[in-house]
This record gives structure tokens, sequence and C-alpha cells, in this order.
């Protein structure tokens, strides 16, 4: 393999992989109960021998890993081709809204924290004095 297939081959993994975390997958996962439709794909990680779609043009489809470094734009139409941007767009919402909503509720814990401490506090320096 000369130096150019080698680097598009671990660019195409890294970004499969990645694809993974920003919500593509074959089937709905355990470790991801809220996944929006559009980001489950029956091709995602379809092996070899179970002849993966031709018309899927995506790093996600294992046809194709290694030989691109791009998720598929759905413009082959269904049921052959599938919009991994439109998906991908999708499960940033979803992980940025989920972002907020842990940041927010970790606020409002250490809100709570501080200012059940705040007498606790009071009263060992009282304790003290």
């Amino acid at each position: 393999m000369n130096p150019a297939n080698v680097d598009t081959a671990v660019t195409g993994t890294i970004l499969h992989e990645l694809g993974h975390n920003l919500c593509l997958s074959d089937e709905t996962s355990e470790y991801y109960p809220d996944q929006a439709a559009s980001c489950v794909y029956s091709e995602i990680d379809k092996s070899l021998n179970q002849n993966p779609s031709l018309d899927y043009g995506s790093v996600m489809n294992y046809r194709y890993q290694l030989s691109t470094m791009d998720y598929s734009h759905g413009v082959n139409g269904m049921p052959g081709d599938h919009d991994d941007w439109g998906a991908i767009e999708v499960g940033i919402d979803d992980f940025t809204s989920s972002v907020f909503e842990l940041d927010d509720s970790q606020n409002q814990s250490q809100q709570r924290r501080s200012s059940s401490n705040r007498p606790l506090r009071q009263d060992m320096i009282d304790n003290i004095q």
C-alpha cells in the first residue's frame, strides 16, 4: 500500500469511528436509547460478505471505509443511500442539548450544595470561637 492509500485508509477509519460517536449506527443502541431514527441505517457496518450497497458511498460503509474520506450526502436516493451528514447534524444537536442540560443540572446541584453548606460553615465557625 502506498503512503497516500495508507493515509486515506487511516483517515477513513477515524471518520468511521467518529461517525459512530456522532450517532451513526446500524441499529438502535442500548447506550443511546433516544437515538433519532435518521441516525440508524442498516447498511452501516454491514460486513463485506453481506454485500453492502454500492450506492451508499460513505466511510460508514465497509466497502468504502478504506478508500474514501467522506460521509454520504444521500444524493443516490433510498433505499441504497443514506444522508449521513443530515443524521450527524441531528446527533450533534442531541449531544449539545444533553450537554447543556447536564451543565444546567450540575450548576443547580452546585448551587444547592453551596447554599446548604453556608449555614453549616457558619455554625462551625461559631463553635470554634
